[in-house]
């Protein structure tokens, strides 16, 4: 059950990085799956999977879409403005996370909403360059890194 959790999520997410799909897209994110799952097999068996677990990340990737749409508004007004009205800065964010998977999760969200950038990742912080100070508390004051230390928690106990 668990083999199968994991490669329709793996399906679903490589279907989402395509711009449109038919029948050769949807067969080559099934092959890609396949070999992926694979690669990983040995890590997927050891890890102990809960109900818990997908729902938070579900969770973290809807939070994630909707930081993605809000900064995306949020820079191009800014952009749109005739005064450009930002505060470019570099960051060190102090980050909470144990597992450096879950670590690179939040620095890739982080780069991923515009107006953030991780430049990079030393232990347990982070190097992010904000373009305003709304980026900054954005980043400071981070929902997903809590979604993801409550994903640590459902695999940790």
């Amino acid at each position: 059950m668990k083999r199968l959790i994991y490669f329709i999520v793996l399906v679903l997410f490589n279907l989402m990085l395509y711009q449109g799909v038919n029948k050769e897209i949807f067969i080559l994110s099934i092959i890609i799956s396949i070999v992926v799952m694979g690669m990983n097999l040995r890590k997927i068996e050891k890890r102990k999977l809960s109900l818990r677990y997908i729902a938070y990340f579900t969770y973290y990737v809807l939070v994630l879409l909707r930081e993605i749409v809000k900064s995306n508004f949020h820079v191009a007004n800014i952009m749109l403005k005739k005064k450009v009205d930002i505060s470019p800065k570099i960051i060190t964010h102090k980050i909470d996370l144990k597992m450096d998977s879950h670590k690179v999760m939040l620095s890739n969200s982080i780069t991923l909403t515009p107006g953030t950038l991780t430049i990079d990742m030393k232990d347990d912080e982070l190097i992010v360059h904000c373009l305003t100070e709304k980026g900054e508390d954005s980043v400071r004051d981070n929902q997903i890194e809590r979604i993801l230390m409550k994903m640590e928690d459902c695999l940790n106990g």
